[in-house]
Parts: structure tokens; C-alpha cells; sequence
């Protein structure tokens, strides 16, 4: 990986300043037996460097039919299928370059039994392309075939995203709206209808605040549409040639706070599940159309104004598991967390994959079985990111469930947690007839480690120096041999 010193120190420089600026929190005090979701690496695959940068990969489906194959979108590089008969190596073995999609960036891949749909158009930054989608035979996955393509020089802001639903695909065409086609013969792409959608809402378009159709779901004749600085739209599409924005939505906390950026949008149970960047996940009741309600917002970065920049997560890509009850995101710097759905609409983070800093930065992922496969970008040779990465390519993960003990009260299994809340010195005592505790760490709710005690450190009273932390909620990691407890406590001025 090639390395920036001066971005990387940057970065943690920013990332120093958001920790400073948590929230205060007031949890109630419990305890409860909870799921837990872990991660292992398994293997990876990057992109050759095409001079001052690596390919990036920003989108990537594993074949739903039940072959061994990965199918990825990825920008410069093209579209380039994977073979994953052993996940610990990952072999590309064809691409579509670039040229063979008469020159459009490759930027969202999604499947339909012997057909890959690809999303045309790059989008980022000033080097926008024509939307366009092509239809591509993955009968044999080693020999993918472009059967059509359709494209548009009228609508030339790019094109990030493409859902698929019977005869119709619906593009996000980032300024230009959505573009409806139908696919129903895959050998002749048609064009249907475009709607540009209301610029003005929640705000006068800016250099920071433009709205742009980014991620798109289908929930019955209504379009949902995550429109980036234009909040969350609800497109009604009974009509595919007259389709109409039926509803508009913005979170007013978020909106009163910080720049919105709503990204992402995944239908289950009812409500839209959308990724808002740097500000997390919110879940939105649609059922009373034209109202839409909030259902929840978790907001895992305590997004602020300014910390854009630097803020240890930016999510973005989603996967909802409905056996499962499980909903995964990417999370850039953050590279996954999973959210339990069992109590919707009160979701419930229950893992991550994070390793902050790292230059590694998942843009997207797909989820089948127990195999996660995230898509990685390169963005080191660009100014003002949000984030610093310079791993370009995917990387495979396992999942498994775990059944951890979770404890939020001040006073249980031998160790007693005092003050809570606390401002100064947090007392940490631990009774002599307690099984061997091997560790204890404090983290914050970022899931940075703010202070560790080893086993050697250990004694019965243990003092931790609180008094320069951010007020915020923190969690007590007690390490045993076979187990491990979390405590949490509040901390304030």
C-alpha cells in the first residue's frame, strides 16, 4: 500500500478533535444476556497501482445462485468477477474494462439469477460521466457477456446506484434525479421517464449541501431515494412514465446540527432503513404515506458540526439479513457494524469490524451465509476526504453469532464501579473473591480505547483519571480467563 504520512497525520489530527466533542448520554441501569456479533478476516485481493493511485472498488455482489463467485464494480478498473472457491484467496478471473462499457465507469453491481445489472457513470469528484446501466450474462461466470447498454449524455452527473424490479430498473442519477428504464428485453435497453427531484429542500442547493440521488429501494409503487443534502424522497412510480415525488423528509435534529448526507436506503418490515454518513442510521415509518415518521436514530460518530472530517465512521452501504434479523453497514474507517432488528423499530448495535486508521476504507458490502465481502477505495491522492485509504480492492470476512454478558449496573459480580455518573476519578473496585480478571479496558462510544489496566496493574482498588475525557457515555471491559462482562457509566463536567 502506498502511504501518505502527512494525510495520515492529518487525519488522527482530526480524529483527536472529535473526541473531544461526544455527547452526554443517561442510559438506564440493567442487565441482560445479548448476541454478539464477531468478525475474522479471511482474505483479501488488491488492485494492481495504476500509477499515483490504486483502482478502487465501490460495489460488489456475491453470486446469489450458489456458485462460488464474486461480481464487483469497480470505478477505473471495470467490472471484474472473482472466483472464491477458496476464500482465503480470492482470484479475479475476467474484467470488462473501462472501454468495453464504451467508456463509463463501472460504479453498482446487483444480480438477477443469470443477469448482473451495472450501474454506468462515474460520479465522484469533477470527472462526471453519462448515467447508463448494461445488462451483462454471467452464465458462465468466467465468460461474462455484455448483452446492452444504454446511456445518456443528458443526464451527466453519474450514476452510483440501480435497482432492479421485474421489467424496470431505476437509476440514482445524482443531480439529474432518477432514470427509469425498462430492461424486459435484456437485449434492447429502453429509455421510460426522468425526474428531477425538488432542489430546494431541506435547503438552497451549496457547495457542501448539493442534493444528489445516491441509493434507491422499491417498497410496492413507491421509489425510495436517500438524496444525500436533500434528505430522504419518496417517489411514487405507479406510473412509470409520470412518476412523482410524493413525499419529502429530513431528521430536524440532525438538520439543526450538522450538514445532512443521506446516502444509502434499505426496506424491511415496513420502514426505510437509511445510512446518513458520518451521522449514522435512521429508520423512518413509511406506512402513513404521504407522513413519514421517524422510527429511531442511531448516531454511533456523535456527529457534530465540522467532524465530517476525520470522524471514525461514514456510513454507507446496507444489508439486511431477514432470517437473520441482522442489519450490516459499512462504515468507511469503521468497517462494519451490525445492528440486531429483532425489536424494530428499536434497533441495537451488536458488532463491528473497525480498525481505525488503518488506511482501509469500506465504501460498500454484501452479505450471504457467513461470508462478508467489503469493497475498498483508494482516496489517498485526493484532497479534503474524510477519511484516508489506500487499499483498493475487496476483502472477505466470516461472521458468527456470540452470546456475551452485558451489565450496566454499578455494582455487580464482585466489582463496584464509583461514581456514576463521575467527573474526576472513577473508582474500580474488585472483591477478593473474584474470579481472575485478566484485564479491564474503558472505551468510549466510538470504540476507542481510552484506558487500559493489565493483569500486573491490577489491584483491589483501581483509580482511573477521568477528569480531561468529553462527557459521553463509556463502557468497563472486564477481561476473565473464558469471559467478559461490560459495565457502563457516565461521564460529565
Amino acid at each position: 500500500m502506498i502511504k501518505n504520512i502527512i494525510v495520515v497525520n492529518m487525519i488522527k489530527a482530526l480524529l483527536s478533535l472529535f473526541l473531544i466533542i461526544a455527547l452526554l448520554t443517561n442510559a438506564p441501569i440493567f442487565c441482560y444476556s445479548q448476541d454478539t456479533i464477531k468478525f475474522e478476516w479471511i482474505g483479501e485481493h488488491e488492485f494492481p497501482s495504476q500509477g499515483f493511485f490504486i483502482p478502487s472498488s465501490i460495489s460488489n455482489v456475491i453470486d446469489n445462485t450458489g456458485r462460488n463467485y464474486v461480481y464487483t464494480a469497480n470505478l477505473h478498473a471495470g467490472m471484474i468477477v472473482f472466483n472464491i472457491d477458496d476464500v482465503t484467496n480470492p482470484v479475479p478471473i475476467d474484467t470488462l474494462s473501462v472501454n468495453a462499457f464504451e467508456g463509463l465507469r463501472p460504479s453498482h453491481v446487483t444480480q438477477q439469477g443469470s443477469l448482473l445489472y451495472v450501474a454506468l457513470g462515474g460520479f465522484e469528484g469533477l470527472g462526471t460521466q453519462p448515467a447508463g446501466l448494461a445488462i451483462v450474462d454471467i452464465s458462465i461466470p468466467e465468460e461474462p457477456l455484455i448483452l446492452s447498454q444504454w446511456d445518456s449524455v443528458a443526464y451527466d452527473k453519474g450514476c452510483p446506484y440501480a435497482h432492479i424490479a421485474e421489467d424496470y430498473a431505476y437509476l440514482a442519477a445524482m443531480e439529474k434525479g432518477i432514470i427509469i428504464l425498462d430492461v424486459s428485453n435484456e437485449e434492447e435497453i429502453k429509455f421510460v421517464s426522468q425526474l428531477t427531484l425538488e432542489r430546494l429542500f431541506p435547503q438552497k442547493p451549496g457547495l457542501t449541501s448539493e442534493p444528489h440521488a445516491r441509493g434507491l429501494d422499491l417498497h410496492g409503487d413507491q421509489l425510495l431515494v436517500a438524496h444525500d443534502a436533500g434528505g430522504f424522497r419518496i417517489v411514487d412510480v405507479s406510473d412509470k412514465h409520470n412518476p412523482y415525488e410524493r413525499a419529502m423528509y429530513v431528521n430536524d435534529s440532525m438538520f439543526n446540527t450538522t450538514q445532512v448526507a443521506y446516502n444509502k436506503v434499505a426496506m424491511s418490515n415496513g420502514r426505510a432503513h437509511i445510512s446518513t454518513d458520518y451521522c449514522g442510521l435512521e429508520v423512518i415509518d413509511i406506512s402513513q404515506l404521504p407522513i413519514l415518521e421517524q422510527g429511531d436514530w442511531y448516531n454511533p460518530f456523535e456527529c457534530m458540526p465540522n467532524t465530517w472530517q476525520g470522524s471514525p465512521g461514514h456510513t454507507n452501504g446496507i444489508k439486511i439479513l431477514e432470517d437473520e434479523e441482522l442489519l450490516f453497514m459499512s462504515a468507511g474507517d469503521t468497517e462494519v457494524i451490525v445492528y440486531d432488528m429483532s425489536n424494530e423499530p428499536n434497533l441495537r448495535e451488536i458488532g463491528r469490524y473497525a480498525n481505525l486508521l488503518d488506511s482501509t476504507v469500506a465504501w460498500s458490502l454484501d452479505v450471504r451465509g457467513d461470508l462478508v465481502v467489503l469493497s475498498c477505495i483508494d482516496n489517498h491522492i485526493f484532497p479534503l476526504q474524510p477519511y484516508y485509504g489506500d487499499f483498493g480492492g475487496i476483502i472477505l470476512l466470516k461472521w458468527r453469532r456470540e452470546n456475551s454478558s452485558v451489565n450496566n449496573s454499578a455494582n455487580t459480580n464482585g466489582i463496584k464501579i464509583y461514581p456514576n455518573p463521575v467527573q474526576r476519578q472513577l473508582n474500580i473496585n474488585i472483591n477478593n473473591d473474584e474470579p481472575l480478571v485478566k484485564k479491564i479496558s474503558i472505551i468510549n462510544f466510538a470504540g476507542i480505547t481510552m484506558d487500559e489496566i493489565n493483569q500486573n496493574e491490577l489491584s483491589v482498588a483501581c483509580k482511573i483519571e477521568t477528569s480531561s475525557w468529553p462527557q459521553g457515555t463509556y463502557f468497563i471491559v472486564v477481561q476473565y480467563e473464558e469471559r467478559q462482562v461490560v459495565h457502563r457509566f457516565v461521564k460529565t463536567y
